[in-house]
């Protein structure tokens, strides 16, 4: 329940922040931050330089959660990536609800499908499983999940994308 607590405290926050301190920067900003714009552009992207992009970008937010993981002991480790993920998750879906209503909220769960799936589980498995199993198979199992995620983000995500347009 204090992990629970600590993600829905993380998308409180999100969102605060999002509709105290940014609200005209997103809507003076909308066509920078509205998944449905980009949508409704048909963005064409190479999926094997946006692989490339992607392995650099995740790479970077692997490293952090595996120092999180090092760091701090799994209850904290577990609250700091918590608040994070529901601070991000909060902040983003309040953006698309100012750009583009409820519209933007169902925009956002088509740009994070299905990579999510293995973005998260990767990092949940890793935060339950880190203080009673080996540390290198939990970090070989994140490694695998965000290598997953990157695969299905370049090359499946786009064609998803595609065949949802507005």
């Amino acid at each position: 329940t204090r992990m629970l607590l600590c993600l829905v405290a993380g998308v409180i926050l999100g969102s605060l922040f999002i509709n105290l301190f940014m609200d005209e920067i997103v809507k003076n900003n909308i066509s920078t931050y509205s998944f449905e714009r980009m949508l409704t552009g048909h963005l064409v992207l190479n999926s094997s330089e946006l692989f490339v992009y992607l392995l650099r970008r995740r790479g970077v937010q692997f490293i952090l959660v595996v120092i999180i993981l090092l760091l701090f002991p799994a209850g904290v480790s577990r609250g700091l990536l918590l608040l994070t993920l529901g601070g991000i998750l909060g902040a983003v879906v309040s953006m698309q609800v100012i750009c583009s209503g409820a519209k933007g909220v169902l925009s956002f769960l088509l740009v994070i499908f299905p990579q999510a799936i293995c973005y998260l589980g990767g990092i949940f498995y890793s935060l339950y499983t880190w203080k009673r199993k080996n540390h290198f198979g939990v970090l070989l199992v994140l490694f695998g999940s965000f290598l997953l995620g990157i695969v299905l983000e370049s090359f499946v995500n786009g064609k998803l994308l595609n065949f949802f347009t507005f």
